[in-house]
């Protein structure tokens, strides 16, 4: 979900094989709630699968900010964009083209998606805007309450919602640098630290605010102060670019395992992952996407976004056909299966064209 400037040009490095691992976390969690089967998959208090999102944002600040650093701030939401948009946009088509008409196949209540319906699909969906995952009014949601008959009535694409959320992130970056760079050309870096560290502390003050990172009935407050996990990685993986590469490979195997004991300890509770457990993760992250451990991965196309678009509508299919749904295993292949033969798909048609057109644009 979170492509770089400089540092992936030159490939060598874990982060696809990291990003594509953590695509893979959040099909997983997302197969115990389109099965309805809700089975635990989690570390203390985090699902896993959120603990990849958060990864995907703390790779996602590391990984942009010399983009915006070195580059102009028009250039810099361009090619943002031309990376999350044309993807979004070719899953909503396959969406409400190919799904949708197996949905409604597949409906008891005989639910028909009208061309009108389509058309207001499509208009919600060329810009994302905030909302909560199964909102009915989200414009990933619209699509005349299908799928019906599963365990997730209604909810189209539950995972887009995170994509508004980091390109607010983008936005908030890219002004704060811009900004920097005019006036404080030579405070760049401790200026962002700084800024880190208000919301460093803003993090803590909503963690002691909220008892667990996952309300069942959240207020507008409890909504809006519970995304802060994934703030705080973004913008700590956007400080960790300041630090030399040669000092990530260096330090990898004497770091990786006391880090990895924070993160583990600190997932316990929603105070111990702001004060030391998002900082613990969001360098593990670094320090194996920087690393040549996984590095052969990066020779392949990046699936990870595409994945992480697809999954949910796929899983939505393929309940309607599993037996009883029980089969969670099956879910879970075969959706990861189609999933990436459609995320090949977008990488090839839609999403490699568009960054290589946005990085033409001087």
């Amino acid at each position: 979900m979170a492509y770089g400037h400089t540092r992936m040009v030159e490939r060598n490095n874990s982060f696809n094989a990291l990003r594509l691992f953590f695509a893979v976390l959040v099909l997983i969690e997302h197969s115990a709630l389109t099965s309805g089967h809700y089975f635990n998959f989690s570390i203390g208090e985090i699902r896993l699968g959120s603990l990849g999102v958060f990864g995907f944002f703390a790779a996602s600040g590391f990984l942009i900010t010399p983009g915006i650093r070195d580059g102009r701030f028009s250039n810099f939401i361009l090619r943002r964009s031309a990376r999350i948009f044309p993807a979004f946009w070719f899953v909503s088509v396959v969406t409400s083209l190919v799904f949708t008409r197996i949905w409604e196949s597949q409906s008891k209540s005989k639910v028909h998606v009208s061309l009108l319906g389509h058309m207001n699909y499509f208009l919600h969906n060329i810009v994302f805007l905030p909302s909560s995952p199964e909102s009915a009014s989200a414009g990933w949601n619209l699509l005349a309450s299908l799928p019906t008959d599963v365990p997730r009535n209604g909810v189209v694409n539950e995972s887009i919602w995170t994509l508004p959320l980091e390109f607010m992130c983008y936005i908030v970056l890219g002004i704060l640098i811009t900004v920097l760079k005019r006036f404080f050309p030579s405070e760049i870096k401790n200026l962002l630290i700084a800024f880190l560290g208000i919301i460093w502390l803003g993090s803590i003050y909503s963690a002691f605010c909220l008892a667990s990172f996952w309300e069942e009935n959240p207020t507008i407050f409890a909504t809006l102060v519970g995304k802060w996990p994934y703030i705080l990685s973004f913008f700590f993986g956007s400080v960790l670019s300041f630090v030399p590469k040669i000092r990530f490979r260096v330090n990898l195997a004497f770091f990786i395992f006391p880090l990895t004991l924070i993160c583990f300890f600190s997932s316990f509770g929603t105070v111990t992952w702001a004060l030391f457990g998002a900082a613990a993760f969001a360098l593990t992250t670094i320090l194996i996407g920087e690393s040549t451990l996984f590095r052969k991965f990066s020779s392949y196309t990046d699936v990870s976004y595409g994945i992480y678009l697809f999954h949910w509508p796929v899983q939505q299919t393929l309940v309607h056909f599993l037996d009883k749904r029980e089969d969670v295993l099956s879910l879970i292949l075969t959706s990861l299966a189609i999933s990436a033969l459609l995320a090949y798909l977008s990488a090839k048609a839609v999403e490699l064209p568009a960054i290589k057109w946005a990085r033409s644009r001087k």
